[in-house]
């Protein structure tokens, strides 16, 4: 009997569990430099408690973004650097600057992002400049690698990746099925 009504209950708790996990959502972004360069990416945060409009800057922890994550091509798509500028809610590039308005799903304001440590090595590259005015890449030795007219487009990610803790109440959920199907056919 306490078995039938602990079921139920554990059942009930773990849905309003997932129900209040964080509900993340990740958003593509590509540039396309007029001689050819390009840059995409992805960023991700808490849909359910971020604000309207948010903005990043500098060094660790971040208000809003969970990730930010950019790539860099020359014009035959050869990846020229990889940059994690945000990871686990931290960020790691002192440069950063980032501004995302969640209404209109667009990036706006002075953009900063790509390897941001400083070293003027020509191997590193980043994204700098006001969003919808000019737009340039360029390298770690500050050098001018390519420019747009500020254009850069924001994308939802078609694929949602459930949160782990969504993963593990299903799990239980099945198993509280599985065990209450299994003692009413005893």
């Amino acid at each position: 009997m306490q078995k039938r009504i602990l079921i139920p209950i554990l059942t009930a708790s773990l849905t309003t569990l997932m129900a209040t996990s964080a509900q993340a959502i990740v958003l593509n972004f590509d540039w396309q430099g007029d001689g050819g360069y390009s840059a995409n990416g992805k960023f991700s945060f808490d849909e359910t408690t971020a604000p309207a409009i948010f903005s990043e800057f500098g060094l660790g922890p971040t208000k809003v973004l969970d990730s930010l994550t950019v790539s860099f091509f020359d014009p035959s798509d050869t990846l020229l650097g990889t940059y994690d500028n945000v990871v686990g809610g931290i960020s790691i590039d002192p440069f950063l600057n980032f501004s995302f308005d969640t209404t209109t799903q667009e990036l706006f304001g002075f953009l900063d992002i790509g390897e941001g440590t400083g070293a003027l090595d020509p191997s590193r590259f980043f994204l700098y400049g006001p969003v919808g005015e000019l737009l340039f890449l360029l390298n770690g030795q500050l050098q001018l690698i390519d420019t747009n007219s500020g254009a850069i487009t924001v994308t939802v990610q078609p694929e949602s990746v459930p949160e782990p803790i969504s993963l593990i109440g299903l799990g239980l959920i099945g198993l509280a099925g599985f065990a209450t199907k299994r003692k009413s056919c005893q």
